[in-house]
């Protein structure tokens, strides 16, 4: 009697428990963000001595599972004399198996509040190891998993007297009663896991079912059915007892049902980079970051942190590598990994699977319609589509990695065939494929004659122009307009376009089209989408001809200037209203929609399409920090900003504790939070350090003055530099970096390659500095541009011969390809001006010395080329350099550059290795020879910044010299500010 109003008083009490943390609380959905960041454990180094088993070998056949579910406390393990054991070999008891069980349904801490409610109603002498199993027979009574009378018998402290058919909590379990607690047990949590079957089918493919007990029938089929549990290929053996190692098996069985019930995520992917976060000196901390390219193309983000003095990992994780536990600090690059995460985003456990595959996948690339969503299409041999998920890191927006470099989907082999690198199903690297039919050609249009029936493109791989002829009426055209391929907020709706012209009156000079010939030879099908470019340009002067006619020189950003007639009606825009084009003036800067015609080597002609005036003109110099003070001098018209900053590409440099600046109150526009004020208000009412002010200075001759100031109330956050890919037109737009937008309003100061605009200027895939005051809120947005040399090509051949002033020719060359030089055996003929820069060991060689004859004579020389398309811009004499280094530079002195956080090339295992975890900075010597290369133009050193991300190419390891000789110094032969 006193044993059954016990039984009662602890079901209330532990019913009271279990209804304030229900069990449906373990159903959940995560959703995903572009890029998440997961850290390690806390107590990572217990965990990984506690799952370090020594009775356990590392070819064991259940090591990994006893590992894995060691790690998430599912299983544990003996420590008696300080030796941790798991004794996979003994049986599993009733009472150890029910443990299992519930700890996967997050019930250990309320097992063990229960053991203890047990203990201090009945005094007991027994050891301590027998007493921990009573909450966990509770919590089973409580789940209907055993019964009341069983947990009666579980209770008695001599369970020796109990009778053979009584329940026993330390007999050994069967393998029919654990598929019964199991299927019951996640049935409980959550009917749409597993539950039993009641029509059996798979138990009657073994010879001793009728040895299951007839209760426990539809569990065991369950468990089948699920893979959870299988015999030998005869028997499955119900009443024969389970070893601990056989149990951890099946728990391990149990899979996604296992994690849907525990609130774990089971993850995987590759791991695509490693890289040190931040180092505390003082501490010997060093954080780390691992980023996982997930097979469903996302990045995420694992950290930790390892302190150097003794090894030993702070923030880690178990991982399980061929039989070894170890910690994240093993993990290499290109390592396919499995990993568990929480709710929590708290790595739990990661099994590294070795190397990643990776598969070549051959076809024709397809029109890039679903390019921002990561899906790409390629036709393969047998003429079917097939459509792949891209890496995160393949594309930004509209534009997608082609080898080593990022393009505008315009600019895309579409058309073309290409070798995709598949890992995992998921694309992780695309490239042009050097295998041509002979019956498929690709290209862009020279010219197109309806009348006569030929077509002239330039061939894509062969570089030559190629006449093809058809009949009208036997082949197909189709044509994807270039509304497909720009961003919707530059062009407008009024801007019509055909998009199912499907002639060959559609196809112009400049497209780019994929062609399939018949038998004969002749065109049976094109498929053609424009070549249409948008650039950005500030008008030199214009000249109105008769009717809708005129001609204007632009001038770029990068200094280059472009010259277009146009003869036909085209839509102008200002401020996103239609206006005639003659309110186009000298001085305006414009974007025009520009399609490409590459006619012959060296001649392109380009045709606008439409024109966007900027509505703003304003130069900025600098953009300054700081709060407004009293000091305000009208006479004189300054105002002194106080604890003032001036911002750079690195963030908030050069503090001052006052500075005077100009300005013009009939030129000043003023914000508060987005809303404009006046001058005055801003002075009396938001002065002092509750305000964050921002100041724009406007570029004037011979001086700068004040043409914005945006006050804010809350301080200000620097984001990293990234893309946008996506903009509402002037509301708000997301970086590729972020997960919610971020709001801009008429006094965010934005900044589009130095000149203030409106927000409707910023633009996918704009690569933008971003400084927050608030929550998503921005103040200052910088769009400058992306630092990269895509538009050039750097390689080293060997000068077979030269024609005066016009062309050389290279018997053979290799391409620089990140830090491989790609060896080609094809000749290639370069062109040549009076503006093309030549340069020995000695210095300049003037252009008309540079020839294949005489004493000047440089046939068999080898030089570095440094070419758009085969126009050579520079020829450099330099050494052939294999070695690498990468850092951000952080001073710039006369001769030499200093970086710091440098990685070393390692040529043999072609890895980016720390130089040093205690003083990690280079130092880079600059020559007569060198070549610094900044957004596709070769640069002096003055016009290199601090902040900039350098790859340098050298002749010597620096790693090999620090241990050497002690020298930090290596000549930089080609320098690239990435």
């Amino acid at each position: 009697m006193k044993k059954k109003w016990m039984v009662g008083a602890l079901t209330f009490v532990l019913a009271s428990s279990i209804m304030t943390q229900p069990l449906n609380k373990l159903n959940y959905n995560i959703v995903q963000a572009q890029e998440v960041q997961f850290t390690g454990r806390d107590r990572a180094l217990a965990i990984i001595e506690n799952i370090t088993f020594r009775d356990v070998a590392d070819n064991h056949w259940a090591k990994e599972a006893i590992v894995r579910l060691g790690a998430i406390d599912i299983v544990k393990g003996y420590n008696e004399g300080n030796r941790k054991e798991y004794r996979p070999g003994g049986a599993v008891t009733n009472q150890e198996a029910l443990a299992f069980i519930l700890r996967i349904l997050g019930l250990e801490e309320e097992a063990q509040k229960a053991s203890e409610e047990i203990e201090n109603e009945f005094a007991t002498n027994e050891h301590v190891l027998s007493i921990w199993s009573k909450g966990y027979l509770q919590i089973a009574m409580e789940l209907e998993l055993i019964t009341e009378e069983d947990f009666e018998n579980a209770l008695e402290p001599n369970q020796g007297e109990l009778t053979e058919e009584s329940f026993r909590r330390e007999m050994p379990a069967t393998r029919e009663q654990v598929a019964q607690w199991l299927v019951k047990a996640l049935n409980q949590v959550n009917p749409a896991l597993i539950r039993p079957l009641y029509v059996q089918n798979r138990i009657f493919n073994y010879a001793d079912w009728e040895n299951t007990s007839s209760d426990k029938v539809p569990y065991v089929e369950a468990v089948i059915a699920n893979n959870i549990m299988v015999g030998d290929n005869i028997t499955f053996r119900p009443r024969a007892h389970l070893t601990r190692a056989e149990m951890a098996m099946i728990i391990s069985n149990v899979d996604d049902i296992l994690y849907d019930a525990m609130n774990i995520q089971r993850k995987s992917g590759v791991v695509d980079k490693i890289e040190v976060e931040s180092q505390i000196t003082s501490q010997n901390i060093t954080r780390r970051k691992i980023y996982v390219r997930t097979d469903e193309g996302k990045i995420e983000i694992i950290t930790y942190e390892e302190r150097t003095n003794n090894r030993t990992l702070s923030i880690d994780v178990p991982v399980y590598n061929q039989g070894q536990v170890q910690g994240l600090g093993t993990l290499k690059e290109n390592d396919s990994i499995e990993y568990l995460v929480d709710q929590g985003n708290t790595i739990l456990y990661v099994l590294n699977k070795g190397a990643a595959a990776t598969e070549k996948v051959q076809g024709v690339l397809q029109p890039l319609h679903n390019l921002e969503n990561g899906f790409i299409t390629i036709k393969t041999s047998n003429g079917n589509n097939v459509t792949y998920r891209l890496s995160e890191s393949m594309y930004i927006g509209s534009r997608i990695k082609v080898g080593n470099q990022f393009v505008e989907k315009d600019r895309a082999p579409v058309g073309q065939s290409v070798v995709l690198d598949m890992q995992n199903n998921l694309i992780v690297g695309l490239d042009y494929d050097v295998i041509t039919s002979d019956k498929e050609i690709s290209g862009i249009v020279k010219s197109v004659s309806p009348n006569f029936g030929y077509i002239t493109i330039t061939d894509w791989y062969t570089g030559k122009d190629v006449i093809k002829n058809f009949y009208r009426n036997q082949m197909t055209v189709e044509k994807l307009m270039h509304y497909d391929n720009v961003s919707q907020s530059y062009i407008n709706g009024a801007f019509k376009f055909n998009p199912l012209s499907s002639t060959i009156e559609a196809i112009e000079p400049g497209d780019i089209v994929y062609i399939t010939l018949d038998d004969a030879g002749y065109i049976s099908h094109i498929s053609a989408r424009t070549n249409y470019i948008v650039k950005y340009g500030k008008v030199l002067f214009i000249n109105y001809n008769h009717g809708n006619s005129y001609n204007f020189t632009v001038e770029y950003e990068d200094g280059q200037l472009g010259y277009f007639e146009v003869n036909e009606p085209i839509i102008v825009q200002r401020g996103g209203n239609i206006v005639p084009s003659y309110e186009i003036n000298a001085g305006d800067w414009v974007k025009m929609l520009v399609n490409q015609a590459v006619i012959s080597p060296g001649h392109m002609e380009e045709k606008v399409k439409e024109i966007n005036i900027d509505s703003y003109k304003n130069s900025i110099t600098r953009v300054f920090k700081g709060q407004l003070s009293n000091n305000y001098n009208p006479g004189q018209r300054t105002l002194a900003l106080i604890n003032s900053e001036e911002l750079s590409q690195i963030g908030w440099i050069d503090y001052r504790q006052s500075r005077n600046l100009e300005f013009n109150t009939r030129n000043l526009e003023v914000y508060y939070n987005g809303q404009q004020i006046s001058f005055d208000e801003a002075l009396h009412k938001y002065r002092g350090p509750n305000y964050t002010v921002y100041v724009a200075m406007e570029e004037l001759p011979g001086r700068e003055q004040i043409c914005r100031i945006s006050i804010f109330n809350n301080r200000d956050t620097i984001l990293n530099k990234d893309h946008v890919i996506h903009t509402d037109g002037g509301q708000s737009f997301t970086l590729f970096g972020t997960v919610n937008p971020i709001n801009v309003s008429p006094g965010t100061i934005i900044i589009r390659n130095g000149r203030l605009v409106e927000p409707s200027n910023i633009m996918s895939p704009d690569y933008a500095q971003v400084i927050l005051n608030g929550q998503g809120r921005a103040a200052v947005v910088n769009i400058t541009q992306e630092p990269g040399n895509d538009r050039i090509t750097v390689s080293r051949g060997r000068i077979k011969e030269i024609e005066d002033r016009n062309t050389f020719t290279v018997s053979s060359q290799g391409m620089l390809m990140d830090m491989t030089w790609v060896y080609s055996p094809i000749e290639r003929t370069y062109t040549i001006n009076y503006e093309t820069i030549i340069m020995d060991e000695n210095g300049f060689v003037p252009f008309d010395q540079f020839r294949g004859y005489d004493e000047n004579s440089q046939i068999e020389e080898v030089y570095t080329i440094i070419s758009e398309g085969t126009h050579a811009k520079y020829v450099i004499k330099n050494p052939y350099s294999t070695e690498g280094v990468t850092g951000r530079i952080y001073d710039i002195g006369n001769g030499s550059i200093r970086i710091n956080n440098v990685n070393v090339y390692n040529t043999t295992n072609k890895t980016w290795d720390v130089l040093s975890y205690q003083s990690n900075y280079g130092i880079i010597n600059i020559e007569e020879n060198s070549i610094i290369l900044k957004n596709n133009k070769v640069i002096t050193p003055a016009e290199l910044k601090l902040g900039d991300n350098i790859r340098v190419l050298t002749t010597e390891n620096l790693t090999t010299k620090l241990l050497q000789e002690n020298s930090r110094e290596v000549i930089g032969y080609i320098i690239l500010v990435e």
